[in-house]
């Protein structure tokens, strides 16, 4: 397997085993960060396709939603604020359910759907990280119910992900903070990093997209 590395403009691809020899010849310890985003790059293909499809077999799904979700898809990438709109009305059919109830749901798409998309190149790498003590990080503009059971499976403790509002537990259809989307997942990291006293030119960083 091969993972696209992209800098600035100029996507370059390198070799998984050259990246494993890499971690191995550097330094170990836990001061030392590697994040992973989520979706295309841990998993094939996207997440929220699982969600989604679960939805619209439940009837969850409204038309005037799949039609803008469809849109938003083909119309390239969206800066900040028009992801924070399309995740808002995306989880506007959550509103009332507990969170508990959204953790059940997040654990059966997983053993459906999720589990079998994960690379294998991409295992290999936070299992490399983990031997060398580092701190691992997913990073993903994904929700926590799409993401928390891989990272349990993988036994990656951090998590910087969009967050649902929660009152007494229960889904306000808000979301609280910034959602980790471009510059605010960039944001994301750094307070990260400050919070751990990680200086992040030292730490790895795995992504396919210009967005991350």
């Amino acid at each position: 397997m091969s993972i696209e590395m992209v800098a600035s403009q100029s996507p370059r691809t390198i070799d998984v085993e050259d990246l494993i020899a890499d971690i191995k010849a550097g330094p170990d310890g836990p001061q030392i960060a590697a994040f992973f985003d989520f979706d295309g790059t841990l998993i094939q293909g996207y997440s929220a396709s699982a969600l989604i499809a679960h939805r619209a077999r439940n009837f969850e799904l409204g038309p005037d939603e799949f039609v803008r979700t469809m849109l938003a898809a083909v119309g390239g990438p969206l800066d900040e604020a028009g992801f924070k709109s399309l995740m808002l009305q995306g989880i506007r059919g959550w509103v009332g359910r507990t969170d508990d109830d959204l953790m059940e749901l997040g654990e059966q798409l997983f053993s459906q759907e999720i589990a079998g998309a994960l690379f294998q190149g991409a295992w290999r790498l936070v299992r490399a990280h983990q031997n060398k003590g580092h701190t691992v990080v997913i990073a993903t503009s994904a929700t926590r119910v799409q993401v928390e059971p891989m990272a349990r499976e993988l036994g990656i403790e951090h998590v910087l992900c969009t967050e649902l509002e929660t009152v007494g537990g229960v889904i306000t259809g808000n979301i609280a903070g910034r959602p980790p989307w471009n510059e605010g997942k960039a944001a994301a990291v750094r307070d990260f990093a400050k919070r751990k006293r990680i200086v992040l030119k030292r730490c790895h960083a795995y992504a396919n997209g210009d967005e991350d």
